[in-house]
């Protein structure tokens, strides 16, 4: 008689259990196929350049990294990531390679964007004074710098009149600017110093510039 009790209290088990894991199965395909989407979130980076007094305009083949993934934007300057929630070190590179690195730290919690604009601006140099010394000339003046979320300098271009009467432009590079090497605070004036090796009279602060990228960052 306990012999049979015990059998039929195996029975009884065994079924109960068939019966849990058929309903466990019947419901795990769901569960399967929306759980690595639950964790999932996608991170979309739209990279913009604007010229001076110009419209933004989407950059193709910036460097865009999130954690330990990469890629280059496309036509219209967007590259997307799928990655899970958790926080991640990122940057944004354009291919000029004269601009600045964008280090981003990225908290990811959904779906998100993360818009970088980047600019570049002709700062006008402001009280500047010069001062002659056995070395040659320093420049000394300040800039007011735009508010940004980053921004950076490349070095002067100064136009001015040498002692013979020589009107002269002193740049360290060809063009507009150059590298975005010196990191600026936004929204604070700044004084720049340079030291000039030439016999520079006068400035011409009409002519005289400090480049300066500037990149506002949005996420959304």
């Amino acid at each position: 008689m306990e012999r049979e009790m015990r059998w039929r209290e195996t029975v009884a088990f065994c079924a109960a259990l068939v019966l849990l894991l058929t309903a466990f199965n019947s419901s795990a395909g769901g569960i399967d196929r929306n759980f690595g989407l639950s964790l999932a979130s996608k991170v979309t980076f739209k990279v913009h350049f604007v010229e001076e007094g110009g419209s933004p305009r989407p950059v193709e083949e910036a460097l865009v990294v999130l954690g330990l993934n990469g890629g280059r934007t496309d036509g219209g300057g967007t590259y997307e990531f799928i990655v899970t929630p958790g926080r991640y070190s990122s940057y944004v590179k354009l291919s000029d390679v004269r601009f600045s690195v964008v280090v981003l730290d990225l908290r990811v919690e959904r779906d998100m964007t993360v818009e970088l604009t980047f600019e570049v601006r002709k700062l006008r140099l402001e009280e500047i004074a010069l001062t002659v010394g056995g070395d040659g000339v320093k420049l000394k003046a300040s800039i007011a710098v735009p508010e940004a979320t980053f921004a950076f300098a490349s070095t002067p271009s100064i136009q001015g009149y040498l002692s013979d009467g020589t009107r002269v432009r002193l740049a360290s590079y060809q063009g507009d600017y150059g590298y975005f090497g010196y990191s600026l605070n936004p929204g604070e004036v700044q004084s720049i110093d340079v030291e000039i090796e030439t016999s520079l009279a006068t400035v011409v602060p009409s002519g005289s510039y400090v480049p300066v990228q500037l990149v506002n960052v949005r996420v959304y």
